[in-house]
């Protein structure tokens, strides 16, 4: 589990900190979970509805995810409440995506763009 919470959390929160600026990381970060498979995931998720540990792990990744990206929301300008609630959805799309696998074939390659551009639009948009 451990391992698992480091390769698909805190590794992937380093990765997008070489980045610069909010709304890059939240773009880049929505695509990584459009290209990548998720097949831990979607095991881990199961695996957490029957053992009571493995929930827990998952419910503190949940909030790392979530408090991640509402820190990156807020840095696009969007207020606390609106961006934390909006965290919460981009974590809870980034689940659903882990059941939905072939939904994905059905994306084109502006799904991200347009994914950041509802979640997270910019300053001109306000």
């Amino acid at each position: 589990m451990a391992t698992w919470r480091e390769e698909s959390t805190l590794d992937i929160i380093s990765q997008l900190e070489e980045l610069s600026g909010a709304q890059a990381k939240i773009l880049a970060l929505i695509q990584m979970g459009i290209d990548a498979p998720q097949p831990l995931e979607r095991g881990m998720r199961r695996w957490g509805g029957v053992n009571g540990e493995v929930e827990a792990a998952l419910a503190d990744v949940d909030q790392i995810r979530s408090a991640y990206l509402t820190e990156l929301l807020i840095g696009t300008g969007l207020p606390r409440q609106i961006a934390r609630e909006r965290g919460v959805l981009l974590t809870w799309a980034a689940i659903g995506r882990a059941f939905a696998p072939k939904l994905v074939a059905q994306t084109t390659t502006s799904t991200g763009d347009e994914l950041s551009k509802i979640f997270a639009p910019s300053k001109s948009e306000f």
